[in-house]
């Protein structure tokens, strides 16, 4: 249990760090903004995920699994 917990810990830390420059692309080049977007789905990919762990540690908790 610890380690997949570590795991996932770090999984999340390492998505933290990664948007924040892509961010600031969008914030410089507001014409192509929707064009970035679409070419970019990263950011898309770390929002699925990160809700889906949220979802999944949730679920885990109040059923007392894991």
């Amino acid at each position: 249990m610890g380690a997949r917990l570590q795991g996932g810990n770090q999984e999340k830390r390492k998505l933290d760090s990664y948007p924040v420059e892509e961010h600031k692309e969008k914030e410089e080049i507001d014409g192509k903004k929707q064009s970035k977007e679409r070419e970019n789905t990263g950011m898309e990919a770390i929002g699925k995920t990160r809700s889906r762990c949220t979802t999944r540690r949730k679920r885990f908790k109040y059923r007392g699994e894991g």
